[in-house]
C-alpha cells in the first residue's frame, strides 16, 4: 500500500507543471469560448423547434420535434468529445510520468486531440455516452469539468428526498449505474493508451476490475471526500481571512479596499486552481490502479506511443516552440478578454454588483409566512405583512360551486387529512376542514381561506399580492376571469399581479384586463424570455436564475423572481445573479440575509458567490 501511495505522489508531481498549465488553459478556454458556444448552439436548436425560451410547459413540444433529438444528440456528442480532450490529456501525462518521461504542453495537446477524434468512429460512439454519465460521478461537485457543471433543479432533488419510494428507486438506480460504470472505469485507459476500440476497452476493463469493484468504489469515495474537505477548508479559510480584514479596516480608506480586493482575488485564484485539478486527481487514482492491477495479474503494461518522431519529443523544434508560444499567447488574450469583459460588465450593469443604495430587492412570502403559519391561510398572509414582506404569494383554485379557494395542492389530504380534490367540494365544505400542516406560531386551528378574505388584508395594509392561478382542468376554464373580477371587486388592482405556469391563463388575463400585471412561472427556464408578450415578468426556480437570464429579462423590460430561496448561500447567489424578487418561506431570515449581503462587505459576498459557483 505504501508503494502505491508513493507511486501516486510520483506520477502527480513528475509532470506537474505541464498538468497545471494544461488544466488551467483548458478551463479558461471552456469558460470563455466553449461554454458560450454550446449555450448559443442549444439556443439555436430550441429556436428551430419553435421557441426562444424553453420552459417546463414548452419542453414536451420541443423534445417531440425530430430536429431537437437530432441536433441535441450532436451537441451532446460534441460536449463528450470536448470532455474527452481533458480526460485523455490527464491519462497521457500520468502515463509519461509512469515511464519517467517529461512531457511538453504541445505534445499533450496534440495527443489529446488525436485521441478525442477517434470518438467519431462508429466503433467508439458509445464512449461519448459513457463519458456523459461517468464524469458527474467522478467529479461530484468540485471543479469545472464541462459536463460536470450540469446541476439538477432543487425542486427535483426535494421531490426525490421527501418521497421515500422515489428516493429508494433513484438510489437503487444510481447504485446500479455506478456499479456498471466502475466496471468500465479502465476503458478510458485502454482507449487512450492502447488505442483499442471501445467495445474491447470495456471488455478488458471488466476483466481487469474483476474482484476489485468494492475497493475501486471505496478509493473513489475517499478521493472525493479528500477533495471536498480540502476545498471547504480553503474556501472557509479564505472567507475567514477576508472577514477579519474587512472588520479590522472597515471604512478606513482606499488602501483597505485594495487589500481586501487583492486578498479576495488571491483566494479566488487558489480555489480556481484547486478546482481545476479535481478531475486530474480522480484520474490519478484510476490510472494508478490501472497499472497496479495489470502488474498484479501479469498483464503487459503498454504505454502511449510517441507523439513526435524526434528524440526530444519535438520540444526543441522551432516551429513547435512557436506553436507552443502561440497557445500560451492565445490563453493570455483569453484571460485579458475575460477580465475586460467582466470590468465592462460591472460598469454597464451586465454583471450586477449590488451594494447598499442599489436598486431594492423585493422579498415575497411564499404561500404567506409559511415557515410560521399554515401555508396560504389568512394567518399566513397577515403574518407576511407583519414580518415585513414586500409581496405575499398565494395559490388559487376553483371549487365545485365556482368560488376561489386559496390552496396549492389539488388534493386536500396533505393539509387537512381529507382525501378529496378541490373541485369535488363546495367552498363552505372546504372551510369546515382544519388545516393540520404547519403553524408554529398559530394559537388556534386555521381553515382554508377564500380569495376575497386574503385580498381584504391587501386592501387594509397595502401588502402587494402575487396571486398564482392553478387551473386543475375540471370546469375551471373561466378561472382567469373570476380572479380578475375578484381583484377588481376588492379594489386591489394596484396591489396585485397574477402569475401562472400556464401561458393560456396569462393570455386570457391580458385579454380580459390588459392593465393587469402578469408573471410567467417556470420550473425550467433557459433562453430569451422576450417572446413572452403576455407577461410583465418571469419567475424561475433558483437553479435557472442566472446572470444571463436576468440580463435578457431586464433587456426585455421584464422583472425576474426566483423561488424558493430558503438559505443565506442561495440568497447571495440570487443577489449576485441580479434577480429583482426573492421568494422565500422564511421572510425574517431572508430580510436579514439580503440586508447583510447588500452592505459594504460586498467583496466577501463576491468571494462566497465565486466559491459556490465552482461547486455547482
Amino acid at each position: 500500500m505504501r508503494d502505491f501511495f508513493n507511486r501516486l505522489h510520483h506520477n502527480f508531481f513528475f509532470n506537474l507543471k505541464t498538468l497545471l498549465i494544461f488544466e488551467v488553459l483548458y478551463r479558461i478556454f471552456s469558460l470563455a469560448v466553449m461554454l458560450p458556444l454550446f449555450r448559443t448552439a442549444f439556443l439555436g436548436i430550441i429556436k428551430l423547434c419553435g421557441t426562444s425560451y424553453l420552459t417546463g410547459e414548452s419542453l414536451s413540444m420541443v423534445i417531440k420535434n425530430p430536429l431537437f433529438l437530432i441536433f441535441s444528440g450532436v451537441l451532446l456528442l460534441a460536449m463528450a468529445i470536448y470532455s474527452m480532450i481533458d480526460i485523455s490529456a490527464v491519462i497521457f501525462i500520468y502515463d509519461r510520468s509512469e515511464e519517467e518521461k517529461k512531457v511538453g504542453l504541445l505534445e499533450t495537446i496534440v495527443f489529446s486531440f488525436k485521441t478525442s477524434i477517434r470518438v467519431f468512429s462508429h466503433h467508439n460512439f458509445l464512449i461519448a455516452l459513457v463519458t456523459l454519465f461517468m464524469i458527474p460521478f467522478l467529479n461530484l461537485g468540485v471543479g469545472l469539468v464541462f459536463i460536470g457543471t450540469v446541476r439538477l433543479p432543487d425542486f427535483w432533488v426535494n421531490y426525490i428526498v421527501v418521497h421515500p419510494v422515489v428516493f429508494i428507486l433513484v438510489a437503487c438506480g444510481v447504485f446500479l449505474m455506478i456499479y456498471f460504470l466502475v466496471n468500465w472505469l479502465f476503458s478510458f485507459s485502454y482507449f487512450t493508451l492502447e488505442k483499442k476500440r471501445f467495445r474491447l476497452s470495456r471488455h478488458y476493463s471488466r476483466l481487469l476490475s474483476k474482484g476489485h469493484i468494492l475497493s475501486m468504489i471505496i478509493a473513489l469515495i475517499i478521493c472525493q471526500l479528500f477533495l471536498l474537505l480540502r476545498y471547504y477548508l480553503l474556501s472557509a479559510g479564505g472567507g475567514l481571512m477576508i472577514t477579519l480584514l474587512n472588520s479590522a479596516v472597515f471604512n478606513s480608506g482606499v488602501v483597505s479596499s485594495v487589500l481586501i480586493t487583492i486578498l479576495s482575488v488571491l483566494f479566488g485564484g487558489v480555489l480556481f486552481l484547486f478546482s481545476s485539478m479535481a478531475l486530474p486527481l480522480v484520474f490519478l487514482v484510476i490510472t494508478a490502479l490501472f497499472y497496479r492491477y495489470k502488474k498484479e495479474r501479469g498483464y503487459e503494461v503498454k504505454h502511449a506511443p510517441e507523439v513526435f518522431s524526434n528524440k526530444d519529443n519535438g520540444r526543441s523544434s522551432l516551429p513547435k516552440k512557436i506553436a507552443g508560444f502561440s497557445v500560451a499567447a492565445a490563453a493570455g488574450v483569453v484571460v485579458m478578454v475575460i477580465a475586460a469583459d467582466y470590468t465592462y460588465g460591472l460598469s454597464t450593469g451586465r454583471y450586477p454588483r449590488r451594494m447598499e443604495g442599489d436598486d431594492k430587492i423585493f422579498i415575497t412570502a411564499h404561500r404567506g409566512a409559511s415557515s410560521y403559519y399554515p401555508e396560504n391561510t389568512y394567518s399566513a398572509v397577515k403574518g407576511a405583512f407583519e414580518m415585513g414582506a414586500d409581496f405575499c404569494e398565494i395559490d388559487v383554485q376553483k371549487t365545485k360551486d365556482g368560488r376561489l379557494a386559496v390552496i396549492h395542492d389539488k388534493n386536500l389530504k396533505r393539509l387537512t387529512g381529507m382525501n378529496k380534490k378541490v373541485w369535488e367540494l363546495d367552498m363552505d365544505e372546504i372551510k369546515e376542514l382544519s388545516v393540520k400542516e404547519g403553524g408554529a406560531l398559530l394559537e388556534e386551528p386555521e381553515h382554508i381561506a377564500e380569495l376575497s378574505e386574503v385580498l381584504s388584508i391587501s386592501k387594509e395594509t397595502g401588502l402587494l399580492m402575487n396571486v398564482e392561478i392553478k387551473p386543475h382542468g375540471h370546469g375551471d376554464s373561466d378561472i382567469a376571469e373570476l380572479v380578475v373580477s375578484e381583484i377588481n371587486k376588492a379594489g386591489c388592482t394596484g396591489n396585485c399581479f397574477i402569475s401562472s405556469m400556464k401561458r393560456s391563463v396569462l393570455k386570457e388575463v391580458k385579454r380580459i384586463d390588459p392593465s393587469m400585471k402578469t408573471v410567467y412561472i417556470s420550473s425550467l427556464a433557459f433562453g430569451d424570455p422576450s417572446e413572452l408578450d403576455f407577461a410583465d415578468g418571469i419567475s424561475v426556480e433558483i437553479s435557472f436564475a442566472s446572470r444571463e437570464l436576468a440580463r435578457l429579462a431586464h433587456q426585455a423590460g421584464m422583472d425576474i423572481s426566483a423561488w424558493t430561496v430558503n438559505d443565506i448561500g442561495s440568497a447571495r447567489e440570487m443577489i449576485a445573479s441580479g434577480v429583482d424578487n426573492i421568494i422565500t418561506d422564511d421572510v425574517i431570515m431572508m430580510k436579514e440575509a439580503v440586508e447583510n449581503a447588500r452592505k459594504a462587505d460586498w467583496m466577501l459576498g463576491w468571494y462566497t458567490d465565486f466559491t459556490r459557483n465552482l461547486l455547482r
